[in-house]
């Protein structure tokens, strides 16, 4: 898991966002979206 990331988005205090994004790299769900679908996944 990419903790920059993780860790930003924590400091920004996105912690929906945070747990959404940890949840899905730790499950593998990622390889079933696009890039753009993937980001729209973690924004709703």
């Amino acid at each position: 898991m990419n903790e920059i990331t993780t860790t930003k988005m924590k400091q920004m205090k996105l912690y929906g966002m945070h747990n959404a994004f940890k949840t899905a790299i730790e499950s593998g769900k990622t390889d079933h979206y696009t890039l753009d679908q993937f980001i729209a996944m973690l924004i709703d």
